[in-house]
């Protein structure tokens, strides 16, 4: 093995080892949107069983009405205002979907499945592929404003050209990586 065999090997092995440590910020970047889609979900069925009993309580007040019972309705509707008020606030206090000021808790309004895309792209090399995208994004926003335009593309050729790239490219990391270690071995 020649000296620039070697540089490159050693240059290699470190590339791949940054890489590996910027893959694990993906998994990490992953992980928040899991959650943020968990706690979205749970935001949506806790307003569903919200509306469901308010619904509900409409209804026993205004049958309330016709049997004379309009107070204690309304004092009833009253509370679950109030309650129902009480804790909007302290959610949105406390929620990540609400997006704090908190740095120590998530805030969904900023983080998405492009974002996990986008750091494995760059992770792996296909940042020229990336960019790409990015760019019809911003041709389709720049058409959708301009009330004249029927195009109907959604950078679907884009996103399976940069997909591709990252499975390519993970899959030689991954190659790479295993040849080490198996190099290691003997």
């Amino acid at each position: 093995m020649t000296f620039i065999s070697e540089s490159f090997e050693t240059f290699e092995a470190f590339s791949d080892a940054q890489r590996v440590v910027r893959l694990r910020e993906c998994q990490k970047i992953q992980q928040q949107v899991i959650e943020c889609q968990r706690l979205e979900e749970e935001e949506r069925t806790r307003q569903l069983e919200q509306a469901e009993r308010a619904k509900r309580l409409e209804k026993e007040s205004s049958t309330s009405y016709w049997w004379g019972k309009r107070k204690m309705a309304k004092k009833d509707s009253e509370q679950v205002a109030v309650g129902s008020l009480i804790t909007r606030t302290n959610e949105s206090a406390t929620n990540p979907l609400h997006g704090n000021n908190n740095s120590s808790s998530l805030d969904c309004s900023k983080i998405s499945l492009d974002d996990v895309w986008a750091c494995r792209a760059l992770s792996l090399k296909c940042g020229n592929e990336l960019i790409e995208l990015k760019d019809c994004g911003k041709r389709i926003t720049a058409e959708i404003n301009d009330s004249r335009s029927t195009t109907n593309h959604c950078c679907t050729e884009e996103r399976e050209i940069l997909r591709l790239c990252v499975s390519r490219n993970a899959a030689a990391l991954e190659s790479r990586l295993k040849r080490r270690q198996d190099a290691t071995k003997k």
